[in-house]
């Protein structure tokens, strides 16, 4: 059977392993792909991940080896290409780890942490794990991480004063749920408020045309009021008369 044969069988369930249809397509799809560029998967992740899975769903040699390559991606699988077969899984995780070693440089890790910030459209649960992994993979205490997970998070100091205090993953994952439920909150009220609230562009508008009609009456009772020798002076707003001479 060739191995393209065989990942056709193995999504519909088949193939000789044991497992329920349909959930055979997670040992491709849900195994994390090692690209060797990506800072959160190292070689050996790579391969304990899959070493894990197999012994789980109890694959056979031939089936480990398959998979493996088709979870070699990107810059890992142009690299594949260029190499000779590997015959057993055993050959290509020594040649992979040897090709992609798991070296850290703490200095590009913190570079790399204090950069990430909190996506839009990802959540705050989902931003944690992602710089947890990357924290891990360089051997950051966790209190290390922690605060680059908060600093990540663009928001006004006195907001994120809540996640403050946080040390540890679970601590900082409960108040992240705190934080949300405050930040939603806080979202729904000046939502409000815009209904109910005169806007600034309104308000400058008004205060230009009070102060355009003061300036006007002021003028006319300029011109009400000069002197004009002895004359009597009607002002002709008012209807009245003036006498005007001292």
């Amino acid at each position: 059977m060739t191995e393209e044969s065989w990942i056709t069988r193995l999504r519909h369930g088949a193939g000789g392993v044991e497992s329920e249809p349909g959930t055979a397509a997670f040992f491709i799809d849900g195994i994390p792909k090692f690209s060797g560029d990506d800072k959160t998967i190292s070689s050996a992740k790579w391969a304990q991940d899959l070493e894990d899975n197999a012994e789980i769903f109890k694959w056979s040699a031939q089936q480990k080896l398959i998979i493996a390559r088709r979870t070699l991606v990107g810059t890992a699988a142009l690299w594949l290409r260029g190499e000779k077969a590997f015959k057993t899984y055993d050959e290509l995780k020594v040649a992979v780890q040897k090709e992609f070693p798991e070296t850290v440089n703490v200095k590009e890790m913190h570079e790399i942490m204090a950069a990430r910030k909190k996506q839009k459209g990802e959540t705050y649960y989902q931003y944690m794990l992602f710089m947890k992994e990357l924290g891990r993979r360089a051997k950051f205490p966790d209190y290390v991480a922690v605060q680059y997970i908060i600093d990540g998070i663009q928001d006004y100091e006195s907001n994120k004063a809540i996640l403050y205090g946080a040390t540890t993953y679970p601590m900082l994952k409960e108040k992240l749920l705190l934080y949300e439920k405050m930040k939603s909150k806080s979202h729904k009220s000046t939502e409000g408020c815009k209904h109910q609230q005169i806007s600034s562009s309104d308000i400058n508008d008004y205060v230009g045309q009070a102060v355009t009609v003061f300036q006007r009456s002021i003028n006319q009772w300029w011109r009400c009021s000069r002197p004009v020798g002895k004359a009597e002076v009607k002002c002709q707003h008012g209807g009245m008369s003036r006498h005007l001479a001292r």
